[in-house]
């Protein structure tokens, strides 16, 4: 009583006759290594953007701190930067982070599109902050030439007494 097998797909041949050709495997076979090389190509651009996400939020929470410190600044302790020069400096903890901040008097301006002025001690603050491996050149005698793309840039304005 000898069962007879049939493949469930052709009916007419054994189950071991019935099969893939050599040329179906190959073509799946490269198929599959297409989807797999696309997807393993997003992994460094994941990567790039998660640093640069990174580097934003914590030039963000610098920059900050850095505004909250020219704020308490007045001419004497310690001296706020004179308007329209760069200050460079080399700050934060782990001196990873560089900043150039430029301010500039806008006391007594009138406001684009307005017919009213600034008020008196009115500031233009605007920050660029760096990576050291971003910022190639500037120095604290030649702030203005840093070669480097900032992470990010603030600006601000601030009243001063």
């Amino acid at each position: 009583m000898g069962m007879k097998v049939r493949c469930s797909v052709c009916l007419s041949k054994k189950w071991f006759e019935c099969g893939f050709t050599l040329l179906e495997i190959s073509a799946a076979i490269a198929i599959l290594v297409v989807g797999i090389l696309s997807i393993l190509a997003l992994y460094p651009v994941g990567l790039v953007t998660g640093k640069r996400a990174e580097d934003k939020f914590v030039a963000s929470g610098y920059v900050q701190e850095l505004l909250s410190e020219l704020e308490i600044m007045n001419d004497s302790n310690p001296p706020f930067v004179a308007s329209g020069t760069f200050k460079f400096q080399r700050k934060f903890h782990n001196d990873e982070y560089f900043y150039i901040y430029r301010t500039e008097d806008i006391s007594g301006v009138a406001i684009p599109g307005e017919t009213v002025l600034y008020p008196a001690n009115m500031f233009y603050v605007r920050v660029a902050i760096y990576t050291s491996d971003r910022f190639a050149g500037g120095t604290e005698t030649n702030p203005a030439t840093p070669t480097g793309k900032a992470i990010k840039t603030f600006s601000t304005f601030m009243m001063k007494e």
